[in-house]
């Protein structure tokens, strides 16, 4: 049931898929702003590693990007609160939210309007869990919860220690430890996808884009400056856990374009099974195509 029928737009799909761009032409074509729905692009000062497309901005205002420190901890539950603002206050000013995002946890959070459980934290486990390898970390998981390990991000090391610690706090598998949900807004879920082949295509051009445009040095800057820690960057995943590795001679140069791209595709297709289970999700092949979807909900 939908306590509050004002209505929105979710634009999902896997990371190089040009969500962004559609975004922002969406938003430009029907008096929108856009809503950031990415576990990483909240973090700032790693504008390259974490794919935020600041030239595709222009004028057009974005809520929740570069929000806190990479040496912060931010929770879904605070994430969805300010997400929740930002949409109010679009709203408020007779203008169309448009949420942009591929980290599904986010995404689902702002547009199921999630009640979280209050599962207290171990911060004793969580010492111990932060000692322990990404392996080790899936290890753990695999074995307490299967079923967790296929649906949770295991490239992302806070989303395994979270998943282990509320199996072990609450007693339950993780599916069953969800929070209940209550939609705050009517969406229309649009939804970019390709074929595998494409897939890592788009993800290999856009990663040794992003290493030719200084992402190692970015990352290199963050650790310089003291803004995050080797742990810190291991704890946010992806590049810049891969780049830490390398900055920290643990793995050679020549490896480094190739275990990036392994691991954003690897990545990228998890999240396309992800979306690929909503029903809801419109995919669109184009911007006219899905011009018409947000006309026809408009209206």
């Amino acid at each position: 049931m939908i306590h509050n029928i004002k209505k929105a737009i979710a634009i999902v799909g896997p990371t190089a898929a040009g969500k962004t761009k559609l975004g922002i032409a969406l938003a430009q074509k029907f008096n929108g702003e856009i809503v950031s729905a990415d576990s990483r692009q909240v973090y700032k000062h790693l504008d390259i590693s974490t794919g935020k497309d600041l030239k595709e901005y222009g004028g057009t205002p974005h809520y929740l990007i570069d929000i806190i420190e990479p040496n912060k901890e931010i929770t879904v539950a605070d994430f969805q609160k300010k997400a929740f603002a930002a949409i109010d206050k679009i709203i408020k000013k007779s203008k169309l939210p448009v949420i942009v995002g591929g980290s599904p946890f986010y995404v689902y959070a702002i547009t199921e309007g999630w009640q979280f459980p209050k599962i207290d934290k171990d911060l004793v486990l969580r010492k111990k869990l932060n000692k322990k390898s990404l392996a080790e970390l899936r290890k753990i998981l695999s074995e307490i919860d299967p079923k967790a390990y296929k649906t949770v991000d295991i490239d992302n090391p806070r989303r395994l220690i979270r998943a282990v610690e509320v199996c072990t706090l609450s007693g339950k598998d993780f599916e069953n430890s969800k929070p209940v949900s209550r939609p705050r807004y009517d969406f229309l879920f649009l939804g970019i996808r390709f074929s595998n082949e494409e897939l890592k295509a788009r993800v290999r051009k856009r990663t040794l884009a992003q290493l030719k445009e200084g992402m190692v040095e970015e990352v290199a800057e963050v650790l310089k400056k003291k803004k995050a820690s080797h742990a810190d960057l291991e704890r946010l995943g992806l590049e810049t856990r891969i780049v830490s590795l390398y900055l920290r001679g643990r793995i050679k140069k020549k490896e480094l374009a190739d275990l990036l791209i392994k691991n954003v595709y690897h990545f990228a297709k998890r999240q396309m099974v992800w979306f690929g289970k909503d029903k809801r999700i419109k995919w669109v092949n184009s911007f006219s195509e899905a011009g018409d979807r947000v006309r026809d909900f408009l209206n």
